[in-house]
C-alpha cells in the first residue's frame, strides 16, 4: 500500500481537481503533484494517483510559465503580472512567452530567436496623423484582472493600444467617432515574420478602412 501525501507543496489544493478525484472515487489523501508548469509544459499541470498511478493533467487556456520555466502571471503574493515596466523611455515585456520593447511609437518582438520590427503610420485620407510620440501605460480597458499591461497613444479620433497577455501581444485600433473618410494605416514591418493583420489587410504590412465605424 502505498503512502499518503504529506508533503504540503504536493497535496492537491486546486478545488476543479478535488472535485474531479471525488468525482472518480479517487481518494485525494493519495495523490501528488507530479510536474508543476514547466518549461516544456508551459500550460500544464500533471497529478499522480499514488495507488493507481493514474496521472491527471490540468490544462490552462494561457501559459503561466514560458519556456525557462520563469512564471508569467499568477494569483498568488510574490508572482508576477504580465505587464509592462518602464526604463527611460523605453517599456519592456515582464516574463513572457516572447520579448517586446517599445521607444516611441516603434516595437520589436523577439520571439525564439526571430525578430520583427514595426513602427506604424496612419492615414486619414492621404495625409499622416501623428500622436503623442510616447504612449501611456494604463490598465486594460477590457479585463479588470489585468493592470499596467496596455501601452496607448492618442491620435485625437483614434487610439492605437499595445495589450499584453499571457503568450499574445495584442495590437488593436480605438475608435471615438466616425472620421468618415478612409483610414490607411502602414505598419512598417522588417524582420523574420509579420504582424497577424486584421479583416481591412490590402497586404502584409497595411491595413485599409473605407468607412469607420459605419453599419
Amino acid at each position: 500500500m502505498p503512502d499518503k501525501v504529506t508533503d504540503v507543496n504536493k497535496m492537491v489544493t486546486d478545488a476543479h481537481v478535488l472535485s474531479t478525484l471525488a468525482e472518480q472515487g479517487i481518494d485525494k489523501d493519495y495523490v501528488e503533484l507530479y510536474e508543476d508548469y514547466s518549461g516544456k509544459h508551459p500550460s500544464t499541470k500533471i497529478y499522480r494517483d499514488r495507488k493507481s498511478d493514474k496521472h491527471i493533467a490540468v490544462i490552462q487556456a494561457l501559459p503561466k510559465v514560458n519556456k525557462s520555466g520563469v512564471k508569467i502571471c499568477g494569483n498568488s503574493p510574490g508572482e508576477t503580472t504580465v505587464g509592462w515596466t518602464k526604463h527611460g523611455n523605453t517599456f519592456t515585456s515582464t516574463p513572457n512567452m516572447f520579448e517586446v520593447s517599445v521607444k516611441k511609437t516603434a516595437v520589436t518582438i523577439n520571439l525564439d530567436g526571430k525578430t520583427l520590427k514595426f513602427s506604424p503610420q496612419l492615414y486619414l485620407e492621404s495625409k499622416e496623423t501623428h500622436c503623442n510620440q510616447n504612449p501611456d501605460l494604463i490598465d486594460d480597458p477590457t479585463n479588470p484582472h489585468y493592470y499596467r499591461n496596455v501601452l496607448e497613444w492618442d491620435y485625437g479620433f483614434c487610439k492605437r493600444r499595445l495589450r499584453l497577455i499571457e503568450g499574445a501581444v495584442l495590437g488593436s485600433w480605438v475608435f471615438d467617432a466616425n472620421p468618415e473618410k478612409e483610414v490607411r494605416i502602414k505598419y512598417n514591418q522588417s524582420g523574420d515574420f509579420r504582424l497577424r493583420l486584421g479583416q481591412y489587410k490590402v497586404s502584409d504590412d497595411e491595413e485599409i478602412v473605407p468607412s469607420v465605424l459605419e453599419g
